[in-house]
């Protein structure tokens, strides 16, 4: 399957550089049964229906890209991804020393065995711990957190396909009123549409809701070059689920409507724990573990009975086009990026049909990326 079977001519005036205000005052594009339907996101109570369960990530970002300078004064930006040998929490809790994978900007100026200082907190210094594995070393001796270190001298991770400097306001702009569990550097950001008032509106109608946690990393935006799609190599992401949230989808009779793709590949890694009895999920598990539970209500009832408290793990899941889905029946989610893996989810999801909701959406002027409008995709029906 070719990569570039997955790239659309996508113009610059149609990337939302910001979002719309109120969040939830963005479009909604509809497609159903081969039907596609201009609505807008207020509307999304009307458009599922009530027996519906929506399954939200309730990451909350953290504004890991710290500025900091050599002592010649030359700028270098170092974007924390993921601690080593620590979980999230534990890193973000700590009060001394944290050793990141990183990706490093202006890397060629910055030197084995020379301290960098924060911008604007000079008194922490930062060191290369492994170069050739972008791996550094954040430390500092005032009695603080790394979560208030990131709080105070962080700047907002924002997509690069935004082009611009991150603003102040982005750091509640690009948070979802789900956001809980601190430890992504990118968005769910289909949740960004989300206003108290929906929530309300939802419950009237009697749709449920449930929570998962997927830390989302900087790999959501490295871009499929292999020519193959299927030679891609995806990144390894944390994800949690409590005991509820399994009983939750045990017990659901109804649709499940994953709140974007993040949401969607932690079910997905789910179903897999299920059969596997693991909790690290690799990135194709159908081609190593045999089916044990043929449908995700066995499935999660499986989880339940065996994990009452949740769970937790690491998923390097790659969900494609052809490639078997189990869990979700729609998803919510936003217009992605030409050519990326979340392109090819979508493409799992309801075919070759995406390419006509995606021509849909630019000829009608939808707003894409991870600050525009919305799109409420049902699966295929085969």
């Amino acid at each position: 399957m070719f990569t570039s079977d997955f790239f659309y001519p996508l113009p610059e005036e149609q990337i939302a550089k910001f979002p719309v205000q109120p969040r939830d005052a963005s479009r909604l594009l509809v497609y159903r049964n081969g039907t596609i339907s201009d609505s807008e996101f207020l509307n999304i109570p009307n458009e599922l229906p009530g027996n519906a369960l929506l399954v939200s990530n309730e990451s909350k970002v953290v504004a890991a890209r710290l500025p900091a300078q050599r002592e010649s004064g030359a700028g270098i930006e170092v974007f924390l991804l993921k601690p080593q040998g620590k979980t999230m929490e534990e890193a973000l809790s700590e009060t001394n020393a944290v050793v990141w994978e990183a990706m490093v900007g202006n890397k060629k100026r910055w030197k084995e065995g020379e301290y960098i200082r924060v911008t604007e907190l000079p008194e922490v210094k930062i060191a290369w711990e492994n170069r050739e594995e972008n791996t550094v070393r954040v430390e500092w001796k005032e009695t603080i957190q790394m979560a208030d270190i990131l709080e105070r001298a962080g700047k907002v991770p924002l997509p690069p396909y935004l082009n611009r400097e991150a603003q102040p306001e982005d750091k509640q702009h690009y948070q979802t009123i789900f956001a809980k569990q601190r430890g992504s550097v990118a968005a769910p950001t289909a949740s960004l549409h989300f206003t108290e008032r929906i929530l309300t509106a939802l419950e009237a109608q009697g749709i449920g809701r449930c929570n998962v946690t997927l830390h989302v990393g900087a790999g959501t935006f490295k871009p499929v070059t292999a020519e193959n799609m299927l030679e891609h190599k995806m990144h390894s992401e944390y994800f949690a689920v409590s005991g509820e949230t399994l009983r939750q989808l045990a017990n659901h009779e109804g649709p499940v409507v994953p709140l974007g793709t993040t949401a969607f590949r932690t079910l997905e890694s789910l179903f897999w724990v299920a059969q596997s009895g693991f909790t690290v999920v690799p990135q194709y598990p159908a081609r190593e573990f045999p089916l044990r539970f043929s449908n995700r209500k066995l499935a999660f009832s499986a989880l339940a009975e065996a994990y009452p408290n949740g769970l937790e793990g690491e998923t390097e899941i790659f969900i494609y086009p052809g490639g078997p889905l189990h869990v979700a029946d729609g998803l919510l989610t936003n217009f992605h990026q030409p050519g990326s893996s979340l392109i090819m989810l979508v493409a799992a999801l309801i075919g070759e049909e995406w390419k006509r909701v995606y021509q849909h959406a630019l000829d009608s002027g939808y707003r894409f990326l991870s600050y525009g409008d919305a799109s409420l995709l049902w699966k295929k029906v085969k």
